[in-house]
């Protein structure tokens, strides 16, 4: 296997109300929450063509130094040496990003750095990649989806979960809609927010049925039942299930207190002043 998550990794966030605090602790404790970043295998970069990086005059020192450092890489990926692949690609895309195939170092780095678990590295060579190669390119499919796991694997739930939704149905998979659910569901309303309208076309479907369900329940603790009414529709007809369908029901019967928890966190203060989500929470109580 090229690239794949096997360790656990960071996964930090902002938890603004009591009740989503205690919500991550048990699916946490519980073993609930997806676990580690994964990707699946990819074409070896030898099957596929790669363009330049950006256009530019190039010499023949250029051509035979890009050559050797693809080379290099190609086989340190090959070998599983992940930081010698890594340190040829960075060099590749730093020093000869004019030369035919250099966008390939984009990729290589995006891989290893990604078995590395230098997650911010990897999303950014797999973003800069995408903004390198055709949509359909051989490889783009894989890019944006090692792109999504990398953002995972920084803590970065607002920013997964935009690429999670950004991509085409066709690539997205049951652990990518299981990612988005579990960070909807403990993200605050203004990360919610964020994410709906950080995704170009947002397509309402299965996949974006929890958040929009989410948006809906914060929308109706704030008292505002008329966007929570439009919301929860929207949430059903996208295909709620489970978790987003009992908020649909809920919002309808106008029992949104029943999906809080009946009591507080054992030691914890509920506070009536701050952001308005924790003033939310605390007022059901």
């Amino acid at each position: 296997m090229i690239w794949g998550g096997t360790r656990e990794s960071r996964r930090g966030t902002r938890f603004v109300d009591v009740g989503r605090l205690a919500l991550l602790t048990i699916m946490l404790l519980g073993g609930c929450v997806a676990g580690p970043p994964q990707v699946a295998d990819a074409p070896t970069s030898t099957e596929v063509r790669f363009p330049e990086i950006r256009p530019g005059p190039v010499t023949p020192a250029d051509e035979i130094a890009a050559a050797r450092l693809i080379s290099q890489t190609r086989a340190a990926l090959e070998q599983g040496d992940d930081v010698g692949a890594a340190e040829a690609a960075r060099t590749l895309v730093e020093e000869h990003p004019n030369v035919p195939g250099s966008a390939e170092g984009l990729w290589a780095l995006a891989q290893a750095a990604f078995n590395l678990e230098r997650f911010e590295e990897a999303a950014e060579a797999a973003a800069a990649l995408a903004e390198t190669i055709p949509a359909d390119h051989a490889v783009a499919a894989d890019g944006r989806a090692l792109r999504a796991e990398a953002l995972y694997g920084t803590g970065d739930l607002v920013a997964s979960t935009q690429a999670y939704l950004s991509l085409p149905a066709e690539e997205s998979t049951d652990l990518h809609r299981q990612r988005i659910a579990e960070a909807v569901r403990i993200l605050d309303s203004v990360d919610l927010d964020s994410i709906a309208s950080g995704v170009d076309g947002l397509q309402e479907d299965a996949r974006s049925a929890p958040l929009l369900a989410e948006q809906a329940l914060a929308r109706a603790l704030a008292g505002d039942s008329e966007a929570a009414q439009d919301l929860a529709e929207r949430a059903a007809s996208a295909g709620a299930e489970g978790r987003a369908d009992s908020i649909v029901a809920a919002i309808r019967s106008g029992s949104v207190a029943s999906l809080v928890p009946s009591d507080p966190v054992i030691g914890s203060l509920l506070p009536v002043t701050g952001s308005p989500t924790n003033q939310e929470y605390a007022a059901l109580f």
